[in-house]
Formats: C-alpha cells, sequence, structure tokens
C-alpha cells in the first residue's frame, strides 16, 4: 500500500507538471502526446534491460477489451493535461479516485474482465460513501 501510495503521489506531481506542460505548448494535447512518447521510451528502454521476448497476444484468441489500457491510459493523460488546471490537483485527484473506486467496486462485484469476485459488502459501500463525501468536502473550500 505504501508503494502504491508513493505511485499516487507521483501522479499528483504528473498531473502538475503536465499541467504546466499544456501551458508551455499551448494544446492539452500535445501536452499528452509529449508525456506518453516519454513514458514510451522509458518503457521501451526498461524492456530493453529486462530482455523480454515480446508476445503480441492474438486478437482471435484473447478478448477484444484486452487492448483498452492503452486508450484507457491516453484518455487519463489527455484529461490531466485538460483539467487540472480547472480543477485544481486535489479536487482533480480525488475525482480520480472516486471513479476508480467506484468502477474497481463494479468490477469486484462482477468479476468484470476476468478478474476475482469479491462481492459488495456494507463495508465497502460505507467506504465509497465516505470518500465521496471527502470529495465534496474538497470541492466545497
Amino acid at each position: 500500500m505504501f508503494l502504491a501510495a508513493l505511485v499516487g503521489g507521483g501522479l499528483a506531481t504528473q498531473a502538475a507538471v503536465n499541467t504546466q506542460l499544456r501551458a508551455a505548448t499551448g494544446s492539452a494535447l500535445w501536452a499528452a502526446i509529449i508525456s506518453a512518447i516519454l513514458t514510451v521510451v522509458l518503457l521501451f528502454g526498461a524492456q530493453l534491460a529486462a530482455r523480454e521476448p515480446l508476445v503480441i497476444p492474438s486478437p482471435a484468441q484473447h478478448p477484444w477489451w484486452l487492448w483498452i489500457g492503452g486508450i484507457m491510459g491516453a484518455f487519463y493523460v489527455f484529461a490531466i493535461a485538460s483539467f487540472t488546471r480547472h480543477l485544481g490537483v486535489a479536487l482533480m485527484f480525488g475525482s480520480i479516485v472516486a471513479g476508480q473506486l467506484l468502477a474497481g467496486l463494479l468490477i469486484d462485484h462482477y468479476g468484470l474482465f476476468n478478474s476475482s469476485v469479491t462481492r459488495m459488502s456494507p463495508s465497502r459501500l460505507a467506504g465509497a460513501i465516505l470518500l465521496l463525501a471527502g470529495l465534496a468536502l474538497i470541492r466545497w473550500k
């Protein structure tokens, strides 16, 4: 959980930096493209160091939704560059976390995308409600 929190802190930093990159380029789309290119370069370098063989899954043998992660990542980076300056980093990430939590609860409950099933419980629902209440407090200023 600590490492996940560190990654979350990195994402908040990314939002603040990409907002400035948006201002510097004059475009949220260019800011997202630059960020994505740097991501690909870094991951490609890590892949070269790891020397893992490239295996491209066959679309005929795997579900269609296997490919949407990259699409979601592109929307995420673009949204960060687009909306953070209007919402602020805290409200932006509160909203992102709320969306992640609600989607995660649905994915867990129904076992979507072949994930393990963890049914909705009163405590999980209460946690989601508390998170949404926290988001409302952040928005309230």
